[in-house]
């Protein structure tokens, strides 16, 4: 009959230091795979609404034949302002944390829709690099390239 000290197996203390130790690994890990995932998520959502808000001014400067104003501001928002007939279009899209531009910038959009060939920057501290918003293709057209930050 085997007695208690020549049984195999974990004892009682060193089963709840493995468990204790294997929860806190999971819970460490799911929490900052939340976190990291939220703020990637939040961030394609503001381009998608970016790039809505973006095209609907530029419909509405060709339609219109009036000319549109996009202002950039760092660690805030971006406004969208167009005028038709004395009446205002305005559409504040807000940035989320950890998104901004470098500095603050105004882009005109002419009363066709062509916007002048530029780059705006972007500091990105959910992905950690730096997009550069090229507005170099022509009528309102962008695109944006990501550069990997040193930090």
């Amino acid at each position: 009959m085997p007695t208690k000290s020549n049984r195999q197996g974990f004892t009682l203390l060193e089963s709840l230091i493995v468990l204790g130790l294997t929860t806190l690994t999971l819970v460490t890990l799911s929490v900052g795979v939340r976190w990291f995932n939220e703020a990637n998520v939040t961030e394609t959502a503001f381009w998608h609404d970016f790039a809505n808000t973006w095209n609907r001014t530029l419909v509405l400067a060709r339609q219109n034949q009036t000319p549109a104003t996009v202002t950039f501001l760092p660690n805030d928002q971006v406004i969208f302002r167009s005028y038709n007939h004395g009446n205002q279009f305005q559409k504040r899209v807000s940035l989320p944390s950890g998104l901004s531009p470098v500095r603050w910038y105004e882009v005109k959009i002419t009363d066709q829709g062509y916007v002048k060939p530029q780059t705006l920057r972007w500091l990105s501290n959910a992905s950690h690099t730096e997009i550069w918003q090229k507005f170099q293709l022509g009528w309102g057209s962008y695109v944006n390239e990501k550069h990997k930050t040193n930090s």
